[in-house]
């Protein structure tokens, strides 16, 4: 996964993030501590700076929902979240 992650990959991200921040609610977690989860990911490290937009972080805290609830986004296009926009 590392070889290919980049600042689109929100799934992969959002699964780490997971794994390391089981607990964390996300209708009250800021961008701002989202960045700083986001930079303690050791996969990150390589990459370049973090996009600071508002776009990056909701589409962060998407796919990391539909990690935690994948009954809820059957009907959804699975790949909705990995494009950027």
């Amino acid at each position: 996964m590392e070889d290919s992650l980049s600042w689109s990959s929100f799934k992969p991200i959002a699964s780490l993030l997971q794994e390391k921040h089981p607990d964390t609610d996300l209708l009250t977690l800021s961008d701002e501590n989202l960045g700083k989860m986001i930079s303690d990911l050791d996969v990150t490290h390589s990459l370049s700076d973090m996009p600071k937009d508002k776009t990056f972080f909701l589409a962060i805290k998407t796919a990391w929902e539909n990690i935690r609830h994948p009954d809820d986004n059957e009907s959804e296009d699975p790949g909705a979240y990995d494009a950027y926009i």
